[in-house]
């Protein structure tokens, strides 16, 4: 007579036990894929339309996801190597987002020598107008540059305080005392505006100061690389002298492909002069300060000696500052 096998089951206990552990490890593995997904966007940046997805991915909310991490392991026993993983993880956040992004413990002079370029996508929406002519006012810029202001660069106020009327580059305003030398668009197509500013500083930095005043679309469906090169090409199609200075709404993030592939060779201002953290975009109610947007670009022949973020109190972008100074070159 032939023996029955009787077929094999998993006690129910041991079935719950292997589902709750398979559910436990779901918020492991999705945090796990946004710190490959963040790092991945570090490395190749956006030179690539899919790649720009992930360079746009703040640093500060990838640790809160990786503490999330963290805590969902440790409810889990037996866990300690993903422990360990975690905990080194957010240690290495933790120091690029202090030391190397936001440049955290970087001191910065009270006082510091040069010329003081102010530069602010003003927006006007969502306030008073006294409110943001008392803002480019407080800003005390040698030079001040506005986006997209309206009519407020050229109220009674900004003319008594500019000794004069501003000079009007669409959609851009210049105000300053300086004798403004030249000025001119070099690119206004396809919503891609670079304009030309020769200011004579010749008494405040020992020669003429060329500047590049640059806004670029904000359609984030558009490729930030391409968009670039198609800038780039525009500019070298045009007889202008280069820039000692690059200041702007550029719509890509501070440490993208891009800002080199649209200006090879010039530094951000903030790296040489910034410290703490940026973020020049969307600041407001209901808003958060996540993005470094508006950037400050500078060739070998300039120094700056401060960079800073200010909130104006209305608009959706902070200001933008930087002082300043000519480098000698034997």
């Amino acid at each position: 007579m032939q023996a029955s096998v009787e077929p094999f089951h998993t006690p129910p206990r041991q079935w719950t036990r292997r589902g709750l552990k398979a559910v436990g490890l779901i918020p492991n593995i999705l945090a796990a894929l946004s710190v490959l997904a963040w790092l991945i966007g570090r490395v190749v940046s956006d030179r690539y339309g899919w790649s720009q997805w992930l360079l746009w991915i703040p640093t500060v909310s990838v640790i809160i996801v990786a503490m999330g991490g963290l805590i969902c392991t440790a409810m889990w026993p037996r866990r300690r190597w993903m422990l360990i993983g975690w905990g080194v993880c957010i240690a290495l956040l933790a120091v690029y987002f202090c030391f190397i992004e936001y440049r955290m413990f970087a001191r910065m002079p009270s006082d510091p020598p040069g010329l003081r370029i102010v530069h602010w996508n003003a927006t006007t929406e969502g306030g008073e107008e006294d409110d943001y002519i008392d803002a480019i006012i407080a800003a005390e810029g040698d030079i001040t540059i506005t986006t997209d202001a309206g009519a407020t660069p050229f109220r009674p106020r900004i003319w008594q305080w500019n000794e004069g009327t501003p000079v009007s580059m669409r959609p851009f305003a210049v105000m300053t005392k300086l004798p403004i030398m030249q000025r001119r668009h070099l690119v206004h197509q396809d919503e891609i505006v670079v304009a030309l500013l020769r200011v004579d500083t010749t008494e405040q930095l020992g020669r003429p100061l060329t500047i590049y005043i640059v806004d670029m679309p904000s359609d984030l469906s558009l490729r930030r690389a391409e968009l670039a090169r198609q800038a780039r090409r525009m500019i070298d199609n045009v007889d202008a002298p280069p820039p000692d200075l690059v200041i702007g709404d550029f719509n890509i993030t501070r440490g993208a492909a891009s800002l080199e592939i649209m200006f090879p060779g010039m530094v951000h201002a903030y790296g040489q002069a910034g410290a703490g953290y940026s973020a020049t975009y969307h600041r407001g109610e209901g808003g958060w300060l996540l993005y470094h947007i508006d950037h400050v670009l500078l060739s070998e022949r300039v120094r700056a000696t401060s960079y800073e973020i200010i909130d104006p109190g209305v608009g959706r972008h902070t200001m933008q500052a930087v002082t300043i100074e000519l480098i000698e070159h034997p």
